[in-house]
């Protein structure tokens, strides 16, 4: 068993550590070395003659992005419908085409840059066994028919008595199939699956897709693009005029600074107004916890969720399946990852990676795959066994823009456990306004705080 993520295991990169010297003098800082710290340096370096410095307390892409289940989504960790409660019903809808057309920015990012990291889409399902979670998707696609924004149907098995219960103004949005079917697209053999929702996925070494685009940026931007890897931010200070961050071995001003990281703490800001959103707690972290097991026999890639009974609201821990093929060696297998089991870290305590947060979560694992999917891994023995950290803003919605009492601060963070789609929206959305254009109002937006 490798005690490590296979996205970092299968990261082979050539080039040496980046250093700094103090004579670098940046238009923008960028604090994270993830997914959202690199796309939103490749936007910005695209869209503005802006010069960028990543700083990163690690390598890159070796926090978050390189510890996670490797799913691609455009959907929120929060039912949209309840979403489209808290802000205006046309900027929820707004937001949600924004994620879909996110799918676009991938496949442009990838293309012009020249990555070779595979990026695969299919029709992935999630997975539901009550009629409470059968009816917070049917008004999530209430919510998106109404704005003209296709939908699929939701699939219930004619078997059960479901349907009968479903408000009849959802029965259009509903498909009645027997529950074999159900059973087959969610590969699961427990019978009280009665719902499958089918909608695009996809799945991708998120690690290695970053590494190659920091290798990009680094060779077709020499004079305007700089990396610092194991270097990180000690503190940040705002001032009317600037930005100075102080790491332990240089003081760096900028005219601007973009929060990419899911482990940021607020105490690390100096001089920050009593109204500034970093006047409060930004993410609470939350460690989810992942298994990954190989086989020699090739299946195709897919990704599902699976609400079981226990699953009681939308932002429960639900267990989770990937699969893809992974070069390991000089071999091509399937892997197939789980994840599911998640703890909360208390405000003031680390994240590290070697420690031990639940115990029990990797007999959860076990026990889920073994029971509930359709092909079991052929040896229980896990080949890979990781965690990662999440970062949840108050909302479960991302933030992405600058802050409200001091607009030379930007943000593009948050995952709320899905976080590839938005990191990429969030880093074309910051070279916007940092390129002065005229940047609509989201739900993405920071709020100002209220004392």
């Amino acid at each position: 068993m490798v005690y490590s993520s296979p996205w970092i295991v299968q990261l082979k990169r050539l080039r040496p550590i980046q250093k700094i010297s103090e004579q670098i003098h940046p238009d923008t800082v960028i604090i994270g070395g993830g997914i959202a710290g690199v796309i939103t340096a490749y936007f910005i370096l695209e869209h503005t003659k802006n010069s960028v410095l990543i700083l990163e307390a690690d390598r890159v892409a070796h926090g978050a992005t390189g510890h996670n289940a490797g799913q691609v989504v455009s959907y929120f960790e929060r039912p949209l419908h309840d979403i489209a409660n808290e802000f205006e019903k046309d900027l929820t809808i707004a937001a949600q085409q924004d994620l879909l057309k996110s799918w676009d920015l991938l496949e442009d990012c990838s293309r012009k840059a020249n990555l070779r990291t595979p990026i695969t889409q299919f029709t992935g399902y999630a997975g539901y066994a009550t009629l409470q979670q059968t009816i917070n998707q049917l008004k999530n696609l209430h919510l998106l028919n109404e704005a003209k924004i296709k939908v699929k149907n939701i699939l219930i098995a004619k078997e059960s008595d479901l349907l009968s219960k479903i408000p009849s103004a959802y029965h259009p949005y509903c498909t009645l199939v027997p529950q074999i079917d159900i059973l087959n697209h969610l590969e699961t053999k427990d019978s009280r699956f009665i719902v499958a929702y089918p909608e695009r996925k996809g799945c991708t070494n998120s690690s290695l897709l970053t590494e190659e685009l920091a290798g990009y940026l680094l060779s077709t931007y020499p004079e305007r693009f700089h990396l610092a890897e194991f270097t990180s931010a000690k503190q940040v200070t705002l001032t009317p005029t600037k930005l100075v961050i102080k790491t332990s071995e240089y003081t760096i001003t900028a005219s601007t600074v973009v929060l990419c990281t899911n482990g940021y703490k607020t105490y690390q800001i100096d001089g920050t107004p009593s109204t500034s959103f970093l006047s409060r707690p930004i993410l609470t972290s939350i460690v989810g916890y992942m298994h990954g097991y190989l086989d020699a026999t090739l299946k195709p890639a897919s990704a599902t969720q699976y609400f079981t009974a226990q699953t009681l609201s939308p932002s429960d821990p639900y267990f989770y399946v990937t699969r893809r093929f992974y070069e390991h060696g000089r071999h091509v297998h399937t892997l197939l990852c789980v994840g599911g089991p998640e703890v909360q870290l208390p405000l003031d305590q680390p994240y590290t990676r070697n420690a031990h947060y639940l115990p029990e979560a990797y007999t959860q694992l076990d026990q889920f795959i073994l029971s509930t999917f359709q092909h079991p891994p052929s040896h229980v023995k896990p080949d890979f066994q990781w965690h990662g950290l999440m970062g949840y803003t108050p909302s479960m919605i991302r933030l992405i823009g600058p802050d409200p009492a001091y607009p030379h601060l930007l943000y593009n963070l948050g995952c709320n456990g899905v976080g590839i789609l938005p990191s990429i929206y969030g880093g074309k959305r910051i070279a916007r306004y940092l390129a002065g254009e005229d940047v609509q109002p989201s739900i993405f937006d920071p709020k100002p705080i209220n004392n």
